[in-house]
């Protein structure tokens, strides 16, 4: 009976024991298993088994704990992978290249598009990862050393340079890269550890730089003035040649109201027809009016554009000038010897003919009457003889002088050539008021004429025609004219003498006698 109840409590011992067994690998072991399972799935996706369930608490709260560990890994996994993919992105979209330098195992990293850049093959930077500084001009090579070795020191936590890579297809020509980079990493002692950066291509923007410093050498040294204004007139820049025209400084002027000023036309109205001209040709040309910072005006060659955005909007205006004193006064000049009688100052032949004939035609047009008088000094040539050219110079300017003095500021007076004058009077009532404008002359000529040292008086012969009695045009009564003078001189001179269009002419006799400064 012993035995039997021996081997009934071993029998039942070695039952609960395998009991227990079977419940321990179910409620435990298999749970532990699930979880390593889903550990080790993690790694190569992102869904995760559901693990079974347990009575035992403590494993079924680990259990929940590591897979809601395992889901925010899963989750960072997944946005890393998204981030490393828009940077990836964003990069190759930039043209920008990515290098990694491990400092202490001067170990580097450098992307397909930095080799792009640089032009070199990966497998190239494999066997030498010196070569994109090879690829550099020596002398931006040795820059870019200087400032990895200052990094490896410490002395920089980053840096930024622009370098020149020759083209290889090219013996002159080359590109332009940008290098930036800083530390990422330190060591437990502050050494830099790790570098990265990116390389970009920075050709176009260089050429663009270059083109922009040459434009504003340009503009800094042209001798044209230039001034920048915005759409309201306001002044934002001027060069060298402004501030000199002007007299005023850059600094001074730059936020003022820009005042465009013409000759004849106020400002105000100005400014509009420079806008309204520019809204419908882009640009505006002609002649105005600059102010010096006295206050004075001089002239000027205006030109004035204007320029767009993308969208055919005025944004601003560039204005260029030139002070052109000095053309206007060469102008006046070479109208005056055109136009004038260099020793009198009296209008000349071709002067007096262009004159002439718009007189006449003004006189046609409004039916008025027009005298010609026709003046030549008596005995002119014997002063020359005498006292000398120089002596008959101070004489006809003299002449002209008294002439001009006596005759109204509408009325003409010109020396055709030698000592022969000749008066347009417009706008004559009778042939009386020539003939008193002729006495008047032969009185002024009479009264001290003559040059100082002369020893004989001087007078004068004047013949007088008129439109439209002695001729209709500047020909006839030019000749009229003429000959009426010639006839005064045959008659004893020193008188004035009336034409006729039949070329007979009456005259009257004008003797005069200088006494205390009197005609009489």
């Amino acid at each position: 009976m012993l035995l039997i109840f021996l081997g009934i409590c071993i029998g039942g011992t070695i039952g609960l024991v395998y009991v227990t067994t079977r419940y321990v690998k179910d409620q435990l072991a298999r749970p532990i298993t699930h979880l390593i399972a889903n550990t080790q799935l993690s790694a190569s996706t992102d869904n995760l088994h559901a693990e079974p369930n347990t009575h035992i608490a403590e494993i079924n709260i680990l259990s929940r704990s590591i897979r809601h560990m395992l889901g925010k890994i899963l989750l960072r996994e997944h946005n890393v992978i998204g981030s490393e993919r828009r940077l990836s992105l964003a990069l190759r979209g930039s043209g920008e290249g990515v290098w990694d330098w491990d400092i202490q195992e001067n170990n580097s990293y450098i992307d397909p598009n930095c080799c792009n850049i640089l032009d070199v093959k990966p497998e190239e930077l494999a066997a030498d990862n010196r070569l994109w500084l090879k690829r550099l001009f020596v002398e931006d090579a040795e820059q870019a050393k200087q400032y990895f070795r200052r990094i490896a020191a410490g002395e920089l936590s980053s840096f930024e340079g622009e370098y020149r890579i020759p083209e290889q297809d090219d013996d002159s020509g080359y590109r332009w890269i940008q290098i930036r980079g800083s530390v990422v990493e330190w060591d437990d002692h502050g050494a830099p550890a790790r570098m990265s950066g990116t390389v970009s291509d920075v050709t176009q923007r260089k050429m663009s730089e270059q083109q922009l410093k040459l434009y504003s050498t340009a503009f800094k040294c042209t001798k044209n003035a230039v001034v920048m204004l915005d759409k309201d007139f306001r002044i934002l820049a001027a060069n060298r040649a402004f501030c000199q025209i002007s007299g005023q400084q850059e600094h001074v002027v730059v936020g003022r109201s820009y005042i465009f000023q013409h000759a004849e036309i106020p400002s105000e109205q100005f400014h509009k027809v420079i806008k309204m001209q520019i809204n419908n040709r882009m640009e505006w040309r002609g002649e105005a009016l600059g102010v010096r910072i006295d206050g004075s005006h001089y002239p000027q060659e205006l030109a004035v554009y204007g320029v767009y955005d993308d969208f055919i909007n005025l944004t601003h205006y560039v204005t260029i000038f030139s002070d052109i004193t000095e053309r206007k006064r060469t102008e006046e000049n070479l109208r005056v010897l055109a136009n004038y009688d260099p020793l009198t100052g009296l209008a000349n032949r071709y002067m007096f003919n262009a004159t002439f004939t718009r007189s006449l035609q003004s006189a046609r047009r409004k039916n008025e009457k027009l005298a010609l008088l026709f003046i030549d000094l008596d005995h002119f040539k014997q002063v020359n003889d005498l006292l000398g050219h120089e002596a008959g110079d101070r004489l006809l300017i003299e002449v002209a002088n008294r002439i001009q003095g006596s005759i109204r500021e509408t009325d003409t007076a010109a020396r055709l050539a030698g000592d022969e004058f000749v008066v347009i009077l417009e706008n004559i009532q009778a042939l009386t008021d020539a003939e008193q404008v002729a006495l008047k002359i032969l009185s002024a000529l009479s009264n001290q004429a003559s040059p100082p040292d002369s020893l004989s008086r001087i007078s004068a012969s004047i013949g007088i025609s008129v439109f439209p009695d002695h001729g209709n045009d500047s020909e006839t009564l030019l000749r009229s004219a003429d000959r009426a003078m010639y006839d005064a001189k045959t008659l004893g001179r020193n008188r004035l003498n009336i034409g006729t269009d039949a070329g007979e002419c009456a005259f009257i006799g004008h003797r005069q006698r200088v006494d205390n400064g009197n005609v009489n």
